[in-house]
């Protein structure tokens, strides 16, 4: 008999072939198999060269029973001794796997959960401090009590610090994604509003303006499409609003006249 080659969809997709030719229901799964332990984070690394088919065939009083026809030497990965470049690799998949729990997935009720360890330490500190001195001296207590406080008022201080810092990139990012809408066109917006003219999130400023006009007056029309023109130069034009040249005032008083027609 020669010698099998192939992969495991191969296997599988013939295993299911030959068991559904002789009257028995079978299905190709696709999954992961295998894996490999990271030394540092202590967990199992699943990667996209674990993936793995097989074949779950279906008895009547059993149900479905997984089978693995590929061959044993085929089915994982080599397991020889990981070189520096996968060791370097693991510590860096370790180092990503605890940013993302402890910084990038800390919500705020890890941060309240932490904030309430810390407080229980910072108490039991203080009652500990106005116990020694209501009382003579008192054995030290043991280091790993000492750690692990230590430890907790870091986190307090990490906790603090990265609250303060998620605010401030939150606000800056505001501030920067704020859009600049000119007085005079949020002037008209406003005035257009209490008319039941509202300009919708997914309407652009051109095509509100066309909508307008179809409702307004000649005058007003041209009005609200002369102060949205000169709204667009200065936001998305980048030009300042001394140079744009017309008084926007006079736009504003044309529009206030065609409404109270």
């Amino acid at each position: 008999m020669g010698e099998l080659s192939g992969h495991c969809e191969y296997f599988a997709s013939a295993m299911v072939v030959l068991t559904r030719a002789i009257g028995i229901p079978a299905r190709v799964v696709n999954g992961f198999a295998g894996g490999s332990e990271n030394r540092f984070g202590s967990f199992v690394e699943v990667t996209r060269s674990d993936a793995h088919a097989w074949v779950e065939v279906h008895y009547a009083r059993a149900g479905w029973v997984a089978y693995d026809p590929t061959p044993a030497d085929l089915r994982l990965r080599a397991g020889a001794l990981p070189s520096i470049g996968q060791r370097l690799y693991e510590l860096q998949s370790a180092l990503e796997l605890w940013w993302f729990r402890n910084v990038v997935e800390f919500d705020r009720v890890d941060q309240l959960r932490a904030l309430q360890a810390a407080w229980r330490v910072w108490h039991s500190l203080r009652s500990g401090a106005h116990a020694e001195s209501r009382t003579e001296a008192r054995p030290p207590p043991p280091v790993a009590l000492i750690r692990w406080k230590a430890v907790a008022l870091l986190c307090l201080a990490l906790c603090a610090f990265g609250a303060a810092t998620g605010w401030w990139w939150r606000h800056r990012g505001r501030s920067r994604k704020a859009p600049r809408v000119s007085p005079a066109y949020r002037t008209a917006l406003r005035l257009l509003a209490r008319r039941g003219l509202v300009r919708g999130p997914a309407d652009t400023a051109r095509g509100f303006a066309s909508a307008a006009a179809k409702v307004l007056s000649p005058a007003g029309g041209a009005a609200f499409a002369a102060l949205t023109e000169r709204y667009l130069a200065e936001r998305f034009g980048g030009r300042p609003p001394e140079g744009l040249g017309g008084q926007p005032g006079a736009c504003l008083r044309a529009l206030r006249d065609s409404l109270r027609a």
